[in-house]
């Protein structure tokens, strides 16, 4: 979405009319309060694209690649710079209705988008972009490498999840094979991972087969052959 649209809705929703200065200066407020939002993010802010014989150009997109999209503009930014504009003209009460709409709308939408490791503020764990499953969803067990490598301050994204290994030997305990998993996944997809196509069992005497549907909730050594 470009500039111009976005202030199209900002003039239709205050009755005013505004420049993609202002608008972009708004933007960027904004982007600034959202980024404070758990879990806290570096969302760029944005520039405007300056032409040779204008001060600004007719028409100002954002970045092609920009991480957000036209939802996050119309559903979170917008209330926040309508809020903006409230704010000049004292109008106190329609000011916080806006900021009240934005601050809902952007703890609804944050959680729910994917946040990529490199936007995240703190991604010192190295774990992190090895262990996402999907969106804002990330499995690690924190034994590579703790939050700021410091225990007593160590913090927890809520998307974080346990993982557990399982380990498989053949018969004579050799052939070690390892895999890391989500808790609660299935043997099979522990035996994929290692590369264990074979009957998996409970025991070196391999006299005991274990299901692949097996759930597995804790570290565990089985056997294959």
């Amino acid at each position: 979405m470009n500039l111009n649209n976005l202030a199209i809705y900002v003039n239709l929703d205050v009755d005013d009319s505004f420049s993609d200065v202002e608008i972009a200066r708004w933007f960027n407020k904004g982007i600034a309060q959202y980024n404070l939002i758990p879990p806290v993010t570096t969302y760029p802010f944005i520039t405007l694209t300056l032409a040779p014989s204008e001060p600004v150009a007719g028409l100002v997109y954002l970045d092609t690649a920009y991480p957000l999209d036209e939802t996050f503009m119309l559903g979170v930014m917008l209330p926040y710079i309508n809020s903006s504009v409230r704010s000049q003209d004292s109008s106190l009460s329609e000011k916080q209705l806006f900021m009240s709409e934005f601050i809902n709308a952007a703890q609804r939408y944050k959680p729910q988008s994917n946040v990529p490791l490199s936007y995240l503020k703190d991604s010192k764990n190295t774990d992190l972009e090895i262990y996402q499953l999907g969106d804002n969803v990330y499995v690690s067990d924190m034994t590579r490498s703790p939050f700021t490598n410091n225990w007593s301050s160590d913090s927890l994204y809520s998307e974080v999840a346990q993982a557990v290994d399982v380990i498989f030997y053949n018969s004579s305990g050799e052939g070690r094979k390892t895999a890391r998993k989500p808790m609660g996944s299935k043997l099979s997809v522990f035996a994929t991972a290692a590369g264990v196509t074979t009957t998996i069992y409970s025991d070196n005497t391999l006299s005991v087969e274990v299901s692949g549907d097996t759930f597995i909730t804790t570290n565990a050594v089985y056997y294959y052959g």
